[in-house]
């Protein structure tokens, strides 16, 4: 599996998919699904394996963040790392996947959905790392995900105004 993943990272089969020469596109690995109807539409039961190339990407470590001590500051300047333009792209791909127009009346909330749930699946280790800095403040998390929620649906417009060639909110 993991070597599967590592090819995806030179040749991206998605970007094929969608006419996109797969050499100028660097993949970010598989998504494993169960062949059965609920595992391929059920994201919860999907598998995500990246190549040695992604590993680090979007990844904030402590000695990055330790010279902020206020937590607002701190928890703003991880998430605005984790909502990364790559991860705005894979959220919108997201909703391409299961069949969600972003246009569409649940196009924001599947978007932010799933954006808050794979930060919080993918950063667990670094989001400890937050808690740890505040002596284990419980309310870190749920800030953490509050403020991701946000960023995510600010990035979600963003990308609606861009699409349709204005500047103006939608």
């Amino acid at each position: 599996m993991q070597a599967i993943s590592d090819d995806v990272e030179s040749c991206c089969p998605y970007a094929t998919h969608f006419g996109v020469d797969p050499a100028s596109a660097r993949g970010e690995g598989v998504v494993w699904k169960i062949g059965t109807e609920d595992g391929i539409v059920n994201p919860k039961c999907w598998f995500k394996m990246k190549g040695p190339l992604s590993w680090p990407e979007n990844r904030i470590t402590e000695t990055s963040i330790t010279h902020i001590t206020d937590k607002k500051a701190a928890i703003e300047n991880a998430v605005r790392q984790w909502v990364s333009d790559r991860r705005v792209e894979q959220g919108f791909e997201y909703l391409l996947e299961i069949g969600t127009t972003p246009d569409g009346k649940d196009g924001v909330k599947k978007f932010v959905e799933w954006v808050v749930a794979d930060v919080l699946l993918e950063e667990g280790a670094e989001i400890e790392v937050l808690k740890e800095m505040f002596v284990g403040d419980e309310g870190v998390r749920r800030e953490v995900k509050s403020r991701i929620g946000r960023v995510a649906r600010e990035r979600y417009f963003e990308e609606m105004r861009k699409a349709v060639g204005g500047s103006e909110p939608l």
